[in-house]
């Protein structure tokens, strides 16, 4: 008998955490507008849900992190899914070492924000299923060098728009290789960027359009440096960087500082790196970074990056010394 009412008991609680759930999921489907073609569809969608809630539960519950997790608009995507959708569908070229200027570190024991750009950086955009987050930095990195250039009565926001439907050598919405963001600086080097009120996004890629509206905008400069933690700290002395990241670990960071000791490859690349703090020895030194998945995602957009050695972003090309030409 006691069995039986053991039995019982565990039955009515494992319904009832289902409901807790399945109201929790319900919440989160108006919050992130997300609709589905079935019922089956659905309730395939919800376990994935469960499933990731208990992913960020059991990270937060453990004491060894130095970032958390948290709930976003990625809720309902297996890992596989997700990176999918945002990462490279083509493997990534490695490329050699450099180790100029590595024998200068520049860290005392003072805890100091050397360079600091988020007051030059429009909030971050969000590409929603679309994955070409290469056009995204591309527009993101001239609306940022455009309000460093000309100042804060110089706020535009540009078309990544007219970048998925019109650079030809790329593949709209998706993510194919490093190449891709090289395509993107060629195009809006040769042809002229709209305003996002004139090209607006429409999530998916459309017939190129062309060149809209009366004050265009073209990237005329950028440099590429290779693998070296220095070299980039001496180029965010100027502005902000775009590089490549491995977001294997990233679909739902909420806070802290996240360490990339899980990296790899670079899956995802063409994000702005804005902020550099250097930390005592107690804490960790960092970067910032903008992403483009909203501000339901991370810090309010942004994700603090553990700068240390072990940080495999330095294998790819970083992209340095943007100018902009206003037309």
């Amino acid at each position: 008998m006691f069995l039986h009412k053991v039995i019982l008991s565990l039955l009515f609680s494992s319904i009832l955490a289902t409901q807790i759930s399945f109201n929790n999921f319900q919440e989160w489907k108006t919050q992130f507008n997300k609709n589905y073609l079935s019922k089956n569809e659905e309730l395939y969608r919800f376990y994935i849900y469960v499933a990731n809630y208990d992913i960020i539960h059991k990270h937060n519950q453990e004491q060894e992190h130095s970032y958390t997790l948290g709930e976003n608009q990625f809720m309902d995507l297996t890992h596989e899914e997700f990176l999918e959708i945002y990462g490279f569908k083509n493997p990534v070229q490695e490329f050699e070492n450099s180790n100029q200027n590595s024998d200068r570190i520049p860290i005392n024991n003072k805890k100091v924000v050397l360079y600091d750009w988020s007051d030059y950086c429009p909030l971050p955009k969000n590409q929603g299923n679309c994955g070409a987050g290469w056009a995204y930095a591309t527009a993101e990195i001239m609306e940022c060098y455009n309000l460093i250039q000309f100042g804060f009565g110089y706020l535009v926001l540009m078309s990544q728009q007219q970048l998925i439907d019109c650079v030809s050598n790329n593949n709209g919405c998706e993510t194919q290789s490093m190449n891709d963001i090289i395509n993107a600086f060629n195009y809006a080097n040769e042809f002229h960027i709209s305003e996002l009120d004139y090209y607006p996004q429409s999530g998916k890629q459309d017939n190129c359009k062309g060149t809209r509206g009366r004050t265009t905008y073209k990237l005329t400069q950028f440099e590429t440096i290779q693998r070296d933690k220095y070299t980039i700290i001496d180029s965010l002395s100027n502005g902000p960087v775009v590089a490549g990241f491995d977001i294997s670990g990233w679909q739902f960071y909420k806070d802290g500082t996240y360490d990339c000791f899980l990296d790899q490859n670079a899956n995802h690349h063409a994000i702005i790196v804005k902020t550099l703090a250097l930390q005592d020895q107690e804490d960790k030194d960092y970067i910032e970074i903008q992403n483009s998945w909203g501000q339901y995602w991370g810090r309010n957009g942004l994700i603090k990056y553990s700068f240390n050695y072990n940080c495999k972003v330095f294998n790819r090309p970083i992209y340095k010394s943007f100018k902009i030409q206003v037309y």
